[in-house]
């Protein structure tokens, strides 16, 4: 009786584990906007919280979503002129590479 308790516990356990949300990233280099902020915004919720970093002096940058990436569409940008639309999901971690003048 104790080892089918032990095996039903292992198997909820990785039922549990495969639901829990991956915190996965967006990241990238974008040449020319060094100090620049960047923002992930999910555009499939109304409540979505828009997540948002400062790019570094090398051009890199990365951003978890507080909320997990699910699939789901994305608008990355930092500005009107310059954002990009991703359609993404947990399984994936994304990564740009552009030039800012050059968008």
């Amino acid at each position: 009786m104790k080892i089918k308790s032990l095996q039903f516990l292992l198997i909820c356990s990785v039922f549990i584990a495969a639901c829990t949300k991956k915190q996965v990233a967006v990241s990238g280099k974008i040449i020319g906007a060094e100090g620049a902020t960047i923002r992930l915004q999910n555009l499939g919720k109304t409540d979505a919280k828009v997540d948002s970093t400062v790019i570094g002096p090398d051009g890199s940058f990365s951003i978890i979503a507080s909320q997990g990436l699910v699939m789901d569409f994305y608008r990355l940008s930092l500005d009107d002129e310059h954002a990009i639309l991703l359609i993404t999901d947990s399984t994936e971690a994304p990564e740009i590479q552009a030039d800012f003048n050059d968008w």
